[in-house]
């Protein structure tokens, strides 16, 4: 930017009320809408200006020559040779955007001449919600503030600063921060923070230093010790800018605060007098005979009127420019903090909207991923969850979702053999070719054991040569034909699909030519003596073949929860399969339905052939507008399973919840998820506070990291409680209201409040 121009940014803070329209649905949706709405909230705005002066009228002001005292200056024509300046104004302006832009993360948008009036009169009523066209309010000078209408205003500027200047600094929290972080969002009440540079001549700012120095070393008889520090600072500081090839500038920084309440503004100052002083050891200072000048300086397009000016390096004062704001700038999805934002998931540019869990014990993440479940629900997603722990049973007794509890009393069934038949003939699709193979394979082979290539083709003829011998019954055929893969026999009545079936079929192929052309690539017999187990009079015989296949297509949220088999080495691989392929068809049935699957502790299911199938879900399952989720405790169970690897890089959002109770777990969790130091920070920094029940989650989008407060009603948190105690507690509660999970609810939120 060509010398005497300014650039200026307002970060402008206000407050609001959080608003969103209704649609919570039922009891929770409801209160957690309540808890929410209308809540007060502060919002961010930043306006970058960039101001560019008649050259024959720049002049540093000061308290002395304003703009309602500059002398000589007045006489000077400021619209002189207006069209070139604006010109040359306009090229300095587009080079200085086009080199911001490179940065990915900041957006500009050029106001036109209806906005920059709009911000006007924000500013000058300070009011920053409403669209005025007028000036609502008296202006002038108090002793010790601006009076704007039944405002008082003041100021905080920076007055001096140390040698030292940091691209980042260490906040509150221990984490790298932009060095004004404090004079942002950690100041939660309206103000304005205003960051001013003016470029310099610097050739004749170093011999203003030279002269100041001369003058100090001609009176340095009669110097006193500061006035040989400063000497020698000054002779420093040349000496660097001109070895270093610095451009000089000069820094302006003033925070505006205001109340109509003296007390308040009086706190408030103070708060931001003792951030700005944390700044790096900066020199502060409350504005009090001339306020009012510098709220005229600080608006917008107006900074060349400043005089609270500091010279020092270019490189220097960058380092108090800030491009920081508040997080979750979507319009919908998930509301969290105790300041409203929302997170959508579905709005990240990322290759997949799949999520990894982790939080161990005692961390919180039942109770994050059940708020993650109510509100996508509410949203209108379909929610489906594979458990093995029980802890989504609150939820669903209030959400009224379909739960499925498998136990070796009342099992449930599955055909997994049926497929649609279109003009007399099954459809066997290569997703279900696929699913059978990985599913024969996990009752055929022992864990740890994977079909031979062979196997596998072998297996795949002898399912195609099956569905061909279901769909064509007038053809005898009673040799195995490679040709087309086709076994039939001469039955006229047509079969329905079913392990019994298959395993009839299987038996139609042991002769003697097939077993010789076969015996050397596939046991066809050994499969048979295990298949008879799923048939028949066999021990599993209900297992494979119900009349028809378990309907769930028409419920919004599901849960399937195996806690009763998950110590079955047997059923619990088979049952976990069959119930993937029952939401694999729900999924391929509606592909436009946003869909979310959960698998809590679902590393044991991540095995063998299971896991390859999960696996191949978890790659494609973005094709039909769904996410899948691996909820887990501990980052060694990713690093110690043969798929974690896949899992991370086909997981582009991961959520990370406080590691504390494991400290030695942050090692292997910033190596396995390619978390930075900076980021290490952020997870180490994670809070929670169980007397007001919120708390914090580190979540990762790609390159992108961010920290959520999680703050969800009173009752969802007795409602997603895992605790056993508070959970006896409410079916206690519960059984005295008749089985009213919402009554209980509220007697239990009374209760604790009158206690």
């Amino acid at each position: 930017m060509p010398v005497g121009a300014v650039f200026q940014k307002l970060e402008i803070f206000y407050e609001d009320t959080f608003s969103i329209p209704p649609k919570g649905k039922g009891f929770l949706g409801k209160r957690w809408l309540n808890h929410f709405n209308y809540r007060a909230v502060i919002l961010h705005k930043s306006y970058l200006f960039l101001c560019f002066p008649n050259p024959k009228l720049i002049a540093d002001h000061h308290a002395g020559n304003t703009w309602f005292a500059m002398g000589k200056s007045i006489l000077q024509n400021p619209h002189e040779n207006l069209e070139n300046r604006v010109a040359e104004a306009d090229m300095a302006a587009s080079r200085f955007v086009s080199s911001l832009s490179l940065v990915s993360e900041i957006k500009l948008k050029r106001l036109n001449e209806a906005e920059l009036e709009l911000l006007c009169y924000q500013y000058f009523n300070l009011e920053f919600t409403k669209k005025s066209d007028s000036l609502n309010n008296a202006i002038y000078n108090d002793i010790n503030s601006c009076i704007l209408g039944n405002k008082k205003i003041q100021i905080v500027s920076m007055l001096g600063q140390p040698p030292e200047a940091y691209v980042s600094t260490p906040d509150r929290n221990g984490i790298d921060s932009p060095m004004l972080s404090s004079l942002l969002m950690d100041i939660q009440f309206p103000h304005i923070l205003v960051e001013t540079i003016k470029i310099c001549d610097t050739e004749k700012e170093l011999n203003k230093l030279d002269l100041m120095r001369t003058m100090l070393h001609s009176f340095s008889n009669q110097q006193d010790q500061d006035g040989e520090i400063q000497q020698t600072g000054l002779k420093a500081l040349s000496a660097e800018i001109r070895s270093k090839h610095y451009e000089l500038v000069k820094l302006s920084v003033q925070v505006l605060i205001y109340d109509s309440d003296a007390n308040l503004l009086k706190q408030k100052t103070n708060q931001v007098l003792s951030n700005m002083l944390s700044v790096c050891r900066s020199k502060a200072f409350v504005e009090n005979i001339d306020t009012t000048n510098l709220f005229f300086s600080c608006l917008g397009g107006n900074a060349l009127e400043n005089y609270r000016w500091i010279l020092m390096p270019a490189v220097n004062a960058a380092c108090y420019t800030t491009f920081q704001s508040f997080a979750g700038r979507d319009l919908s999805g998930l509301i969290l903090c105790k300041q409203p934002v929302f997170l959508n998931f579905w709005n990240i540019s990322l290759d997949n909207k799949n999520k990894l869990i982790i939080g161990p014990s005692g961390s919180g993440k039942s109770f994050t991923v059940n708020s993650f479940i109510s509100q996508h629900y509410h949203e209108g997603d379909d929610v489906i969850i594979i458990d093995i722990g029980g802890s989504y049973k609150g939820l669903f007794s209030i959400l009224s979702g379909k739960y499925f509890e498998y136990n070796l009393l009342n099992p449930l069934t599955f055909n997994p053999f049926l497929v649609p038949w279109v003009a007399g003939k099954p459809q066997l699709s290569i997703e279900k070719l696929s699913f059978l193979v990985s599913l024969i394979s996990i009752l055929w082979k022992q864990t740890g054991q994977e079909l031979m290539k062979t196997e596998r083709s072998f297996l795949q003829q002898y399912l195609t040569a099956y569905y061909n011998y279901l769909g064509d019954s007038s053809q005898h055929i009673l040799s195995f034909d490679q040709g087309n893969s086709g076994y039939n026999r001469g039955d006229t009545q047509q079969e329905s699909a079913s392990m019994n079936s298959f395993y009839h079929f299987l038996e139609t192929c042991i002769d003697e030519v097939h077993a010789s052309a076969t015996k050397s690539y596939f046991d066809l017999k050994s499969l048979l003596i295990v298949l008879k187990e799923y048939t028949g009079i066999g021990a599993y015989a209900y297992l494979l073949n119900a009349s028809a296949e378990i309907e769930i297509s028409e419920h919004q949220l599901l849960c399937f929860d195996l806690n009763g088999i998950r110590e079955d080495i047997v059923l619990f691989p088979i049952i976990s399969l069959l119930i993937i392929e029952l939401v694999l068809d729900k999924i391929r049935k509606f592909p436009l339905r946003r869909k979310h699957i959960y698998m809590d502790e679902a590393w044991s299911m991540l095995k063998d052939a299971l896991g390859d199938f999960v696996m191949n879900m978890y790659r494609t399952i973005r094709k039909s507008n769904g996410a899948i989720s691996i909820i887990t405790q501990g980052i060694d169970e990713i690093d110690r399973s043969p798929v974690g690897k896949a899992i991370v890089q086909n997981a582009a959002i991961r959520v990370v919840l406080d590691h504390s109770s494991a400290p030695q777990q942050y090692e292997l969790l910033q190596l396995s998820l390619g978390i930075t130091e900076h980021e290490m920070d952020l997870l180490k920094s994670l809070r929670k506070n169980d007397v007001e029940g919120w708390r914090e989650f580190f979540i990762k989008f790609g390159n992108d990291s961010e920290v959520f407060l999680l703050d969800a009603p009173p009752e969802a948190r007795i409602a997603f409680d895992s605790r056993i105690e508070e959970r006896v507690k409410l079916n206690t509660m519960r059984t005295q209201y008749n089985g009213n999970i919402e009554l209980a609810i509220d007697q239990l939120i009374e209760n604790t409040n009158n206690f």
